[in-house]
């Protein structure tokens, strides 16, 4: 299995760009403005970067705007949207930090399931950075980020609700973001707060080395 990769320049920004045998051509924008792409060849990368080149630098733009202005405060860790001292975390074992963390968000998270829907949807936390949550249809299971738990709770719920309308509809179409809105109708406001929040999340794990501990 051939995986090759290279960093380059393409209009004015850094591509590391990952050769691998996947489907489709898909792109992550990191909080600094790096940006990675993953495509099967180099000439499908390239075609993918000249057409999605206006939106590469809007997006960019924006992330690197959205992360200047929301510093995180110091010594200080988000936990439900609310800031508590460092100090509460690092007097806790490792064990007991992952257990505060993923419980929590799991019975929040089953709490929320319960009042919307009476399908019995199994929960499961992982420490996923790059995506928030997914959902197995065939397996009637939500998989969720233990990072949301830096989030305020209406974030969270917002996260669960778009994995669960993954139920009624499979892909984001107009179909699935009208049943979004139905729940949500200030969706596109929710999805730039969501950013913000998920930006920070990586400021965090930057700054202090959460990522083994939960």
């Amino acid at each position: 299995m051939m995986k090759l990769s290279e960093v380059s320049e393409y209009s004015g920004f850094e591509i590391i760009k990952n050769i691998r045998p996947v489907r489709n051509t898909r792109i992550h924008i990191k909080p600094e403005g790096k940006i990675v792409v993953v495509g099967k060849n180099a000439e499908l990368i390239q075609q993918f970067l000249d057409a999605k080149s206006k939106w590469i630098t809007n997006k960019v733009n924006q992330i690197k705007s959205i992360s200047n202005k929301h510093n995180l405060p110091e010594n200080k860790i988000p936990f439900f949207g609310k800031f508590y001292n460092m100090g509460n975390f690092k007097k806790m074992n490792v064990s007991d930090l992952r257990k505060t963390f993923r419980d929590t968000l799991k019975v929040n998270a089953e709490a929320y399931l319960s009042q919307t829907t009476k399908s019995k949807i199994k929960v499961r936390v992982w420490a996923m950075k790059r995506k928030l949550g997914s959902f197995s249809r065939r397996k009637n299971e939500m998989h969720l980020s233990v990072y949301l738990a830096f989030l305020p709770k209406h974030l969270v719920e917002y996260v669960i609700f778009h994995e669960y309308a993954h139920t009624l509809e499979r892909s984001h179409n107009k179909k699935f973001y009208r049943i979004i809105e139905m729940r949500f109708p200030f969706r596109k406001a929710l999805d730039l707060e969501l950013r913000k929040w998920w930006l920070l999340k990586d400021k965090i794990l930057r700054k202090y080395d959460f990522s083994k501990s939960i």
